[in-house]
């Protein structure tokens, strides 16, 4: 080469700086390149996940871009990168198409592979291969260039671009096609020799700024080429298409960004043209060469530019900023393994992500582990509630039962319409009669369950549900364990008394409840306005409960056994019962009937082996698992208690932490699942070993959990925006939570027939026929509403007087009952519907106040179990004789007489508590003086013993008959044959009635006298002289 050639002109300068070409020179249509739209493959990228830094480290200011261009440049795959601006947004695209030796779906597999493996996720879909055109009037321009972009403040090129063109109609479309190594290699020397030649040139006029600006972009030219040679080389042409007055925004703003202020190979520069349109549309890159130049160095492209993958990568990347229609999140580190538990049962809890992509491997959790609990929290609508149906599916299949109590909602009951379930699940719905109803009498104590302590938690579940103000709990205990120990329960050995009755049911109802705190509270020592505070507060309360079709749940003598919940996959949806304290009652009481059944089948078959000398019982695996919806209602963080302010919820939810540490040994699970872990109490959140977090965006939520996961701050924050069915995992054994996307709702079976209120009332009537019995009345009742409507109206005081006297006039007399029967069909008549069947309904009301009268009875007495349960089977046959039976007067039957015989056994006494006792019942019977001691309780009658004690004579008697009419009344009606048993014992009451109100206290002797004086003057032939040098008792003795 000469030396004149070795001079640099200025020509050549701007040849090698670009200036003298002129890419809107293009060829004829025809000898256009076009990719067909088959070839092409299009990906829109919505949004990105980057690995956050660590906390201290400076920010990065590389563009990812740049690895992933140089692996595309190494297998010879194009790229095409397309950005659209919308007033409300950008779209972003990346793609590729064919080659010689390339098919498109193999590119799009390494475009797609690099782009997973640059991104720590990636949100994207197909990217749609429509004409390019933004709208009417658009033009476009061709840039050619090298671009220089850089990261600064943390922006890339493209966070500046979109800010600069937000709200504008564009489209900006980069294409570049790898150029082979060889070729590179040569552009490379040819460039090396101009540059050898300049720099000669350069040695011998030292002194020329001309040489001195070529040798410096030549060196920049021959340093980028080095670097293509070593990240590859790309033949990149850019369209930029804009409405026409827009257009020079957008390539302004190109130039601006990506200009660099440095010197540069070759500056950018932008032809507008009316080709560029159809040049983007059809992908094409023109394949003219550049001019020749006028030294070594010639331009490869005329229409393109030749770049090296770092400078693609100023206008070839993703954002790293948010931008209206492109998402970039925090996309931390997270476990990718799970080690397989050595058990043989197995639930895979879903398939495990890695940087948001499938590993291939499974989170499984071993099915005995589930005995140590599970917490599954997330919002409304990320898949939490299907998460824990795809694990009850599984253990369906392994044919482990479970009970879902669910609160609100019902959506687990579509479990009835797949797979296995639907043959054997059980669904509840209290508080809807016309379905699938529960009953739940919560006084009913679970066989093996001492009765302290289903009382202490029967209270807890009282006040964790209602609100009660001190002392309001305590009186509340006062009452149940007076209402138990009236039952024959004792509170000393924990049992029933072997003397209690066994008439059916042998624990309270909540009408019961009601009628003790009422008597109770002012045996307290409440006076005035502070004892009816009291009674009306816990009255109110309790009557709540038993209104409507929450009585036909909770006021009821018997429940669904415990056994029948726990024996089968069962749901109980509470959706019925409106009020967040009735299903927060509700959950409470199914909770600890769970308990008390868990541990009295633990100490039997303890004791069980401690009889057979057997070694103690090996822990059991999982037998069982309970789910608990919307835990916060019972299981709410303590707030805080005062000197006059309890903390009833924070108890219960200690009571329950202890209940889960204790029964999983038992084999017993539960899973805890809520919105709003932050509302729970901490020791039920920690109590837990499998965790499950579904999306949480409250920054409190996401606290409570990354503390008990042991999160990272990065992996906190990721729950916020965790797709559907996606949910952080954590339990023994793992070093860091795993994402886990769930199982679709199709693995849990095919969906069949939608199930509603009359799908689940039709299966429900064929595996529970008995659900609506509420009580022990043997089908006298019509259905449980009547059986609720008697019952109470056999609570009223009047009521309980009427059937007093029924069973004390049924034991005297064969004919007792026909005496009064009249006055029981008028009592039950005056309240009852016209349209009711009377005579069904007063036997219904007859069969109740007589069984709970019998109780009181044979509490009262002490009478032995066996014989109570003789005496009211023949009681209750003779009630169903006398319901079916015309006119008033029947023969004496073999049970009425059975009646007569059994009462006067269990009526006998041993001592006289009255002085007048051997005058009055010769026969050694007691049969007036418990029931009439129960008629001066009443309010009608409770001032009739000061009445008693001011008067003398015939007014003394008067003020008695008053009393003993009540018991046995034999006035205003006709009386049967055989009638002197009947006006004897009518006698016997009276003298009774007489005795109990003025024999109290140490006068009894002259309460006596004043007593027979009186009925000697009603012509009762009694013997006085009898009292004289008697031991006279001084008290009435007997129960209240």
């Amino acid at each position: 080469m000469s030396a004149t050639v070795s001079i640099v002109r200025p020509d050549a300068l701007d040849y090698l700086s670009g200036l003298t070409l002129d890419p809107t020179m293009l060829p004829p249509d025809s000898a256009w390149p076009l990719v067909p739209l088959t070839s092409r493959r299009l990906i829109r990228i919505r949004g990105v996940g980057v690995t956050p830094l660590p906390t201290g480290s400076p920010p990065s200011t590389a563009l990812g871009s740049e690895a992933l261009l140089a692996g595309l440049a190494a297998e010879g795959v194009p790229v095409a990168f397309q950005v659209r601006g919308l007033p409300d947004g950008v779209s972003i695209d990346i793609g590729t198409w064919d080659g010689p030796r390339l098919h498109p779906d193999r590119a799009e597999g390494l475009l797609v592979s690099l782009l997973e493996s640059t991104y720590a996720a990636v949100t994207s879909e197909p990217g749609p291969l429509d004409p390019l055109g933004v709208s009417d009037g658009t033009t476009g321009a061709i840039v050619v260039g090298v671009p220089h972009g850089a990261v600064e403040r943390e922006e890339a090129p493209w966070d500046r671009l979109a800010r600069a063109l937000r709200g504008l109609r564009y489209v900006a479309l980069v294409l570049a096609e790898p150029v082979p190594r060889e070729t590179v290699t040569r552009y490379r020397d040819s460039a090396y020799e101009d540059l050898r030649l300049a720099l000669a040139a350069q040695h011998q006029r030292s002194d020329q700024p001309l040489t001195q600006a070529y040798v410096d972009r030549l060196t920049a030219l021959v340093q980028m080429l080095d670097r293509a040679v070593a990240t590859g080389a790309w033949r990149t042409g850019t369209y930029l298409l804009a409405p026409w007055l827009t257009l020079p925004r957008v390539t302004a703003a190109w130039q601006g960004v990506l200009a660099g202020v440095d010197k540069q190979i070759a500056p950018l520069r932008s032809f507008a043209t009316e080709k560029a349109g159809d040049l983007a549309a059809g992908w094409s890159l023109p394949n003219t060469p550049g001019p020749p130049g006028p030294r070594a160095w010639s331009q490869p492209y005329l229409h393109q530019t030749l770049l090296d993958s770092r400078a693609l990568a100023s206008v070839v990347h993703l954002p790293r900023r948010e931008t209206s229609g492109f998402t970039v999140r925090p996309a931390p580190s997270f476990g990718a393994m799970r080690a397989t538990p050595a058990q043989d049962r197995l639930v895979p809890v879903g398939a495990i992500l890695a940087d948001g992509r499938p590993t291939g491997d499974q989170y499984v959790i071993g099915v005995d582990d589930l005995s140590r609990h599970v917490f599954v929290a997330g919002l409304t609508g990320s898949g939490k509630t299907h998460t824990v149906k795809h694990v009850l599916a599984e253990l369906a299949a392994l044919d482990v039962p479970f009970l879902v109590i669910e609160p609100a909602k019902t959506e687990y009951r579509d479990l009835l319409g797949r797979g296995q379930l639907a043959e054997r699940l059980r669904v509840y719905t209290p508080g809807r009669e016309n379905v699938a109803p529960l009953r739940l009498n919560p006084f009913e104590v679970p066989p093996g369950t001492d009765v302290s302590t289903h009382l202490d938690l029967l209270k807890a579940v009282f006040q964790a549900s209602m609100a009660m103000w001190v002392p309001l709990p305590h009186v509340l205990e006062q009452c149940l364990v007076e209402l138990y120990t009236e039952h024959g329960w004792d509170f000393t050995t924990g049992r029933r008394d072997g003397g209690a009755p066994a008439t059916g049911s042998d624990v309270p109802t909540l009408g019961e409840l009601v009628a003790a705190v009422q008597r109770t509270v002012p045996q307290l020592g409440y006076k005035g306005e502070t004892a009816q505070d009291i009674t009306g507060s816990l009255v109110t309360r309790l009557s709540a409960l038993r209104r409507g079709t929450r009585g036909l749940m909770f006021d009821v003598e018997r429940s669904v056994p415990t056994s029948d919940l726990l024996a089968h996959p069962t749901i109980v949806e509470l959706e019925g019962l409106g009020d967040d304290g009735d299903k927060a009652f509700a959950m409470g009481l199914l909770l600890i009937r769970l308990y008390e059944h868990r541990r009295a089948e633990a100490a039997a078959t303890l004791a069980q082996a401690a009889r057979q000398g057997d070694p103690p019982p090996a822990r059991r695996g999982l037998e069982h698992l309970v789910v608990v919806e919307e835990a916060h209602r019972l299981l709410a963080k303590s707030e805080g208690g005062s000197e006059y302010r309890a903390d009833p919820q924070g108890a219960f939810a200690d009571t329950f932490s202890q209940m889960l540490s204790e029964i999983r040994a038992y084999g017993q699970g539960i899973v805890i699942a809520d919105q709003v872990p932050v509302r729970l109490a901490p020791d039920v959140v920690k109590n837990t070993n499998l965790k499950v977090v579904h999306r949480l965006v409250a920054g409190d939520d996401r606290d409570v959990m990354a503390a008990a996961m042991a999160m990272s701050p990065a992996q906190s924050e990721h729950l916020a925006v965790l797709g559907m069915g996606r949910a952080a995992v954590f339990s023994e054994g793992d070093h860091t939570p795993v994402i886990v996307a769930v199982a679709p709702p199709s693995t849990i079976g095919p969906p069949g027939r939608s199930i509603d209120d009359n799908a689940v009332a039709s299966v429900m009537s064929e595996r529970a026929p008995d659900l609506r019995r509420a009580s022990v009345c043997d089908g006298v009742c019509s259905g449980a509403a009547e059986c609720l409507e008697v019952r109470r109206l056999g609570e009223r005081p009047d009521a309980r007087l009427l059937a007093g006297r029924v069973l004390a006039t049924a034991t005297v007399h064969p004919s007792g009952l026909d005496v009064v029967w009249p006055d029981v069909v008028a009592y039950v008549g005056a309240g009852a519907p016209s349209d009711v069947n009377l005579a069904h309904r007063v036997h219904a009301f007859a069969w109740h106040a007589l069984r709970t009268a019998v109780s009181r009875r044979a509490l009262q007495g002490r009478w032995p179990a066996d014989d109570v349960d003789v005496l009211w089977s023949h009681l209750r046959q003779a009630l169903a004789e006398r319901a079916t039976a015309r006119g008033q007067w029947q023969e004496a039957t073999t049970a009425r007489e059975q009646v007569v015989a059994v009462g006067t056994r269990l009526q006998s006494r041993t001592s006289d508590p009255l002085p007048l006792c051997r005058e009055v019942c010769k026969d050694s019977t007691c049969r007036f003086r418990d029931p009439l001691l129960d008629v001066l309780t009443h309010p009608s009658f409770q001032d009739h013993a000061a009445r008693a004690a001011a008067v003398t004579g015939s007014d003394l008697i008067e003020v008695a008959s008053a009393v003993s009419h009540q018991v046995l009344d034999l006035e205003g009606g006709d009386l049967p044959q055989d009638t002197p048993a009947l006006v004897s014992a009518g006698w016997s009451a009276l003298a009774c009635a007489g005795q109990i109100m003025r024999c109290r206290g140490p006068r009894a002797k002259q309460g006596a006298r004043a007593v027979a004086e009186g009925l000697l003057e009603r012509n009762w032939e009694l013997s006085i002289d009898a009292l004289d040098g008697q031991q006279v008792p001084t008290s009435t003795g007997g129960t209240t």
